[in-house]
């Protein structure tokens, strides 16, 4: 993805005239003043259905309040969005107000310029509803390039019908704990299912108190730590916890463990994942009458914190080459704090981590019980903060093919931890050599 930037950036000048993030058509200016003295912003967002059209009842709402600013919207799907960002950023051409991705700062505003520093406009957008330690998902140098609409954390979430029928009417708060589940189970059965090497950082955090990458994206573990973190998922596929890589490969593939049968029949009883995506999970296991629990996230033996690594998930930001960026500032501040706003654009981006916006839509009673405990669990865990570096392709290739080379049996635990710390590296470096 971040990779190819460079090679977009070369041929970005004769692009811009075709390639424009618009579901309604280009435009090659930032923003202009209509008729009547009317000021036209640009938003662009991407997403599913259910997005573009929570959006654009936003857009309407915020036009009726301010009749002078008119917003053309600019949305798409997934494919693509980095390739027409890179090009429309390149030559000052992208919208007003833009949804972007955390590890996109890295290269578009190394240094915290690349955006519209937000905190200018403290008088118009109201962050009392945002921590510090929220805020700093989107800051870079002391400048607030972007407030991130919400945060993902990873958790074990279970089906607790059958737990139930199997006589776990307690969860574990181990590790060791899910080891001693798997022996009330049938045959074939598996309390959690995890494989990625995100599910094995969260065990080494338990352990140091530290995330894996740092701001600059250094790696904080030594080859000893993370060769410990591949042992313990050994252990984990060795006792029946979860099954093995090899397994999922050849089992469930590519797809969402969500859609499969394993999971809909409670032969997978349980999964490590991101809360971004329990509402997912529930809505299949409803349709099959059974229910989703979110247990406390299980720790190792003495634990420096949860382990339950964190991200932001979409932040807004206003662009520099805005000619309108109060304007934009407005917009921004009423799809985040005003009731009008927050409720148009509801939880098709999950629940915001804006807590005035959290209370607006759980007094409109838009918030599901699935979404009402993913936040609550979110609040209570204490979590650690990635580096924007863990989610830039060329690292998240290197860590995956080393770890899927392990699931495999291709490679032992100290080749793993010796190749991850050298494929990391490798891949930081390249992407610092090219921006």
């Amino acid at each position: 993805m971040i990779s190819k930037v460079k090679k977009i950036l070369i041929v970005a000048t004769t692009a811009l005239a075709l390639l424009g993030l618009t579901a309604c058509g280009k435009n090659s200016s930032n923003s202009a003043s209509g008729d009547n003295g009317k000021v036209t912003i640009r938003f662009s967002w991407w997403g599913n259905d259910d997005r573009h059209k929570d959006t654009l009842k936003a857009i309407k709402k915020f036009e009726k309040k301010y009749p002078n600013i008119k917003v053309k919207a600019e949305y798409s799907g997934w494919d693509g969005i980095e390739q027409k960002m890179a090009t429309q950023i390149s030559g000052g051409t992208e919208a007003d107000l833009m949804q972007t991705n955390y590890d996109w700062y890295l290269n578009y505003s190394p240094k915290g310029d690349g955006f519209v520093d937000l905190n200018k406009y403290k008088n118009i957008i109201d962050m009392s509803g945002y921590s510090k330690d929220i805020l700093k998902a989107g800051t870079i140098d002391g400048k607030l390039n972007g407030i991130p609409h919400g945060s993902n954390t990873r958790v074990v979430a279970v089906n607790k019908n059958i737990l139930n029928k199997y006589g776990v009417k307690t969860y574990p708060t181990t590790w060791d704990g899910w080891k001693k589940v798997t022996k009330t189970l049938p045959k074939g059965y598996y309390p959690v299912e995890f494989h990625t090497f995100l599910d094995i950082i969260c065990y080494i955090t338990q352990k140091t108190g530290k995330s894996f990458l740092d701001d600059n994206g250094k790696i904080n573990y030594s080859q000893q730590e993370i060769k410990d973190g591949f042992d313990w998922y050994q252990d984990m596929v060795d006792s029946g916890v979860t099954p093995s890589r090899k397994w999922v490969m050849d089992t469930v593939g590519s797809n969402s463990m969500a859609t499969t049968k394993e999971f809909l029949n409670g032969k997978i009883t349980g999964f490590f994942d991101w809360t971004a995506v329990l509402n997912s999970f529930s809505t299949n296991l409803d349709q099959v009458n059974m229910t989703l629990d979110i247990p406390s996230f299980p720790t190792t033996e003495n634990p420096k914190n949860d382990g339950a690594i964190e991200k932001a998930t979409m932040l807004f930001s206003i662009s520099k080459h805005s000619k309108h960026p109060k304007e934009a500032a407005k917009l921004l501040n009423f799809i985040l704090n005003d009731p009008d706003g927050v409720k148009a654009m509801g939880i098709s981006r999950g629940m915001p981590v804006n807590t005035k916006a959290q209370k607006i839509l759980e007094k409109a009673g838009e918030v599901d019980a699935t979404t009402k405990k993913a936040v609550e669990y979110s609040n209570k865990t204490n979590g650690v903060l990635e580096s924007r570096y863990l989610e830039l392709s060329q690292v998240s290739t290197a860590y995956n093919d080393v770890t899927d080379r392990f699931g495999v049996g291709e490679i032992n635990s100290t080749q793993a931890a010796k190749q991850i710390i050298t494929k990391v590296n490798a891949a930081v470096k390249q992407f610092k050599s090219k921006n």
